[in-house]
């Protein structure tokens, strides 16, 4: 190697060097921050934080979960911050984990219990049911129905609730009865990755299908 370019590596050896000295030892660092966080007993807060990581993965999961996996790692990591109160380290990674399936569990429960049919494709129905919801505009209304039958449209396919609207103010209210032709399609899908998606916020408030009538 020729006298210049040893000099140069000399050099920036050097200034790692002079660096890594005054850098702060990032271990040391970490450590006394768990255990003010411990001493302050504020690591309780952390849990909610990782039982909403579980959500998270819920949501992000491919296709629907199965509920006894989730179920089965909470109760065990449960179980290994009971054997392990003794290690701070093992138990707040047992607890850690356990909020993490207990959040994932959770949101498996919530769309379990919320799960309802979703219209296939565009159709044409006669409906009849109960209006949950209205919502006047300055033209038309917008209205949450409770489907009691859909002619035109096989029985196990029928959503539970469609969201209609209207041309006209029509002269109803909650709780009142109603008949309609309506032209339903399924709820609509976020148009960008990662942009607004109706059809999850449909899903979970229990409307299947959206249209006019």
């Amino acid at each position: 190697m020729s006298t210049p370019a040893r000099t140069g590596v000399l050099s920036a050896t050097a200034g790692l060097a002079r660096a890594a000295a005054y850098a702060p030892d990032w271990r040391k660092v970490f450590a006394g921050a768990l255990a003010r966080e411990v001493e302050d007993r504020r690591f309780f807060l952390w849990l909610p934080v990782a039982a909403m990581g579980g959500v998270a993965l819920n949501l992000a999961a491919d296709r629907e979960p199965v509920l006894w996996l989730p179920a089965a790692l909470a109760a065990l990591f449960a179980a290994f911050a009971g054997i392990s109160r003794a290690r701070p380290f093992a138990l707040g990674l047992s607890l850690a984990l356990a909020a993490l399936f207990s959040g994932f569990l959770a949101m498996s429960l919530r769309t379990e219990r919320v799960t309802a049919p979703v219209l296939d494709r565009t159709r044409i129905v006669d409906l009849q049911g109960y209006v949950e919801e209205v919502d006047l505009r300055p033209v038309g209304a917008r209205m949450v129905v409770a489907v009691v039958s859909a002619d035109g449209m096989p029985r196990d396919k029928a959503p539970r609730r469609v969201r209609v609207t209207t041309r006209k103010t029509p002269d109803i209210a909650a709780g009142d009865f109603v008949a309609m032709k309506a032209r339903l399609l399924p709820p609509s899908h976020a148009a960008l990755p990662g942009g607004y998606d109706f059809a999850r916020d449909a899903f979970f408030a229990g409307v299947g299908a959206v249209g006019s009538t």
